[in-house]
C-alpha cells in the first residue's frame, strides 16, 4: 500500500471517529473509487483549498463543496479545513483575483455521490452513514502519514 492510500485510510478513520458538532452531524470523505482510501487531514485541506491540484498519479484533483449553509459542510469545514465555510467563503473571495478557481458547488449530497463518481479525480464529502454506491469510496482521514 503507498503512502497516500495508507494516509487516505486513517484519515477516513479519523473523520468517521470525530465528534459531531453540535448543530450538525458527522460527515464521510468520499472519493471515486479509483482514488486512495486514506488521506491526511493536511492532504485533505489542501485539496480543497486548492493548493494540491494533482493526485500522485497525474489525475487533476476535483473537490466538490456543498452549500455554505449545509449542516454537513459546516462539521467538514470545522474539522478538516480549521475553518467556518464563511471564512473559507472569504478565502475564494481574496483568490479569485488569483490564478486559483474554487471547488464547484453542488446542491445535494446525492449530487456529490453521482459527480464524485463519475469524476475520476473526484473527491467530495456527504453526512455520516450515507449510503455510497458503486464508483464511490470512503477516505479515511488521519491527522499525519504513516512511514
Amino acid at each position: 500500500m503507498n503512502r497516500l492510500s495508507l494516509a487516505t485510510l486513517l484519515l477516513a478513520l479519523a473523520v468517521s471517529s470525530a465528534p459531531a458538532g453540535a448543530d450538525a452531524g458527522g460527515f464521510t470523505l468520499v472519493v471515486n473509487a479509483s482514488r486512495p482510501t486514506t488521506l491526511t487531514r493536511q492532504q485533505v485541506a489542501d485539496i480543497f483549498m486548492m493548493r494540491a491540484t494533482r493526485w500522485s498519479d497525474g489525475t487533476p484533483v476535483t473537490p466538490f463543496d456543498l452549500s455554505v449553509t449545509d449542516p454537513t459542510r459546516q462539521q467538514f469545514s470545522k474539522t478538516v479545513l480549521g475553518q467556518s465555510p464563511e471564512s473559507v467563503v472569504y478565502h475564494w473571495r481574496q483568490q479569485l483575483a488569483t490564478r486559483y478557481v474554487k471547488p464547484p458547488l453542488v446542491k445535494s449530497e446525492p449530487d456529490v455521490l453521482a459527480i464524485v463518481g463519475s469524476t475520476a479525480g473526484g473527491i467530495g464529502y456527504v453526512a455520516e452513514g450515507t449510503e455510497l454506491p458503486d464508483g464511490v469510496k470512503p477516505v479515511a482521514v488521519v491527522e499525519t502519514a504513516s512511514r
